[in-house]
């Protein structure tokens, strides 16, 4: 590969990469929970996992709909932390080997299977 002429720096080689298929729990696409205001039992916040509107392209992240996740910098509350341990994170990624089929269930909470493709 030539350098650039104008800065003389080599740009770095991409390899190709091999397209596989994975599969990861339904959950880490979506999941949402309501959980109950402390102060009054009444009140329900929405805690959800997924896709966030903060700009990133492809991010994740969690969200709430109580007032201390929209005033929080660090983007997290108490209702959040509450939860957030019951959100199933299989991922096939992590257990290489581990043959699936399009109507395999995830196998650590039973929950439906989301395919994806990859570059590996």
């Amino acid at each position: 590969m030539e350098a650039d002429r104008r800065s003389g720096v080599t740009p770095p080689v991409m390899a190709d990469l091999t397209v596989e298929t994975a599969a990861t729990c339904a959950q880490n696409i979506f999941w949402v929970r309501m959980v109950p205001s402390a102060s009054d039992p009444k009140v329900q916040y929405r805690v959800e996992w997924g896709p966030t509107d903060w700009g990133a392209r492809h991010a994740y992240g969690w969200s709430c709909t109580c007032p201390a996740f929209h005033r929080s910098k660090t983007k997290t509350c108490k209702h959040i932390d509450a939860v957030k341990g019951e959100r199933c994170r299989w991922n096939s990624h992590f257990e290489p080997g581990y043959g699936l089929g399009p109507s395999d269930r995830c196998p650590d909470c039973h929950g439906p299977l989301h395919f994806l493709r990859v570059g590996v």
